[in-house]
């Protein structure tokens, strides 16, 4: 049974986003009036993402601290440097190889890989015309391809873990899958780094030297 630590983990952020959605619905009942909103489409377009997109943030923020607790892990969110990588790569394998003997997460990151993996195809499927018309541009389209390729190694090896998409209960990861995992997931955490230091180093954001987010040279 999840102790209460580990609920309030999870039901503190859904309470909160569900805060959120009320004012959200609030807002057509007090002033300005709920026809004023009809008048501004744009701007209660951007009010109600901007707070449907807090609130998301809230409910999945509480979902992976209570995953995280769950098999021992201290759940806080410190990472300020926009890399996986930044600190004790150990550790982080380490973590990683003990959360994937939990089938729930193993679903979870199955269906989130494969999702990333559409939305990047889709992505890549917008930007190939112009960049196969630019030979200079036509890097930055083999970068997509191979964060794509990454992605969908990960989730045929998440796959043959044999619990995605069945109601096994019973299961114990095989060792050289759970070495497979995490060889893949790095892989792909690496593919996806070249091309955030790659489009990073064009955009050159003035904050990037305050908070690290750039790669050393």
């Amino acid at each position: 049974m999840r102790s209460r630590a580990h609920l309030r983990l999870i039901v503190v952020p859904a309470i909160g986003a569900g805060a959120l959605l009320l004012l959200l619905v609030a807002l057509d009942f007090f002033p300005p009036s709920g026809s004023w909103y009809g008048r501004h489409p744009m701007t209660s377009a951007a009010l109600s993402s901007a707070v449907l997109f807090v609130a998301a943030s809230m409910l999945l923020t509480g979902t992976l601290r209570e995953r995280l607790a769950a098999n021992g892990f201290d759940p806080s969110f410190e990472e300020s440097s926009g890399s996986w990588r930044h600190g004790d790569s150990s550790e982080l394998d380490r973590r990683l190889r003990a959360l994937v003997n939990d089938r729930e997460f193993v679903r979870e990151l199955f269906r989130t890989t494969a999702l990333m993996r559409r939305r990047l195809q889709e992505v890549t499927a917008r930007w190939a015309p112009v960049m196969l018309v630019s030979s200079a541009q036509a890097d930055d389209l083999g970068l997509l391809r191979d964060l794509t390729d990454a992605l969908e190694v990960v989730q045929e090896r998440l796959r043959l873990s044999g619990i995605v998409g069945t109601e096994a209960r019973e299961w114990t990861p095989d060792p050289a899958w759970t070495d497979n995992v995490s060889s893949e997931y790095w892989a792909a955490i690496s593919s996806y780094e070249t091309i955030r230091d790659s489009f990073g180093d064009l955009a050159r954001l003035p904050s990037d030297t305050i908070i690290g987010r750039r790669r050393e040279r």
